[in-house]
């Protein structure tokens, strides 16, 4: 009874609007909290590098020694 059904690529297209959107948000509020670009990049490259340690860690594959 008016479920909403949604195609793969809807989902899709759903899920990157809402990405977008939690994206400026927390742009929004690291600027208006005093953080500048340079502290908004470090941010970023910090959050990519715990992605990256997530995906390594879920995948079993581990970095090479030095």
């Amino acid at each position: 009874m008016g479920e909403l059904i949604m195609t793969s690529a809807q989902t899709k297209q759903h899920n990157a609007k809402s990405l977008q959107i939690l994206a400026r948000s927390l742009f929004r509020e690291l600027k208006q909290n005093g953080f500048d670009s340079r502290d908004i990049v470090s941010i970023s490259s910090e959050l990519i590098g715990l992605v990256t340690t997530d995906l390594r860690d879920q995948s079993g594959v581990r970095p090479a020694a030095s």
